[in-house]
């Protein structure tokens, strides 16, 4: 603990502590004021990336993390971490860029909410994410901009926090399926290999409009799928 708070008082410069040491003591300190909940997610503080994160977070237990920007890594997807940063192998963490972020500044001299929302409605359109920093200290005004960009976005877009996020995006990662035909080329069968039932939500567009749709014989009692148009929804 004495070392956390000298790496807060140094600023940016690290002094005797090490990485999974603060990724423990920081997750720690957290479960034990949330009554049974896990903490899975992490965001460094100035958004640094040491080389080995990716193994000191699957060490400490943390499932996603969101320490890069969206504007440096080129996207507004989720994607695995890579291991070491070595570009041949993935982490299991998943990795959400930051897409809007003003700690530390004027809230009064940020962009409009219409402004904000007419990003993530673009964002959605690409059927990206938008992962927006908001401090559980920050300013009323802050809290007022997140409320009044909510409600000006259209009920298409799904909101999520980022365990939902994450719960959402591993089972899409993790989901495998291929199709056959059926008799007289007049019917296809979608076979799926799914991650339990984390992966409702998960759909699929096809490129012809979808006639009917109904689960197979093998499918759980519990499963059902929806089609609209070209997609089809496993709900």
């Amino acid at each position: 603990l004495n070392q956390l708070l000298a790496l807060v008082i140094a600023g940016e410069k690290t002094e005797g502590g090490t990485l999974l040491g603060e990724l423990h003591v920081s997750k720690t300190l957290l479960e034990g004021r949330l009554s049974g909940e896990k903490v899975l997610g992490f965001r460094s503080r100035l958004f640094a990336f040491p080389e080995l994160l990716d193994s000191a977070l699957l060490r400490a237990g943390y499932a996603y993390d969101s320490s890069l920007l969206a504007a440096t890594t080129l996207t507004h997807f989720p994607f695995k971490m890579l291991q070491r940063r070595a570009m041949a192998r993935e982490s299991e963490i998943l990795e959400f860029p930051m897409t809007f972020e003003d700690e530390g500044k004027d809230e009064t001299l940020g962009p409009a909410p219409g402004a904000i929302a007419a990003t993530m409605r673009k964002v959605a359109d690409n059927e990206g994410s938008f992962v927006w920093l908001l401090s559980p200290t920050g300013s009323p005004a802050k809290k007022a901009l997140l409320r009044a960009v909510l409600d000006d976005l259209s009920s298409g877009i799904a909101k999520m926090s980022l365990a939902e996020g994450a719960r959402f995006w591993g089972a899409r990662s993790k989901a495998r399926f291929w199709f056959a035909s059926g008799a007289g080329g007049k019917s296809l069968t979608l076979h799926l290999v799914l991650p339990g039932r984390s992966a409702q939500g998960v759909s699929f567009a096809l490129s012809r409009k979808i006639n009917s749709c109904k689960p197979g014989r093998s499918s759980e009692p519990a499963f059902h799928v929806s089609c609209s148009g070209k997609i089809l929804t496993l709900e």
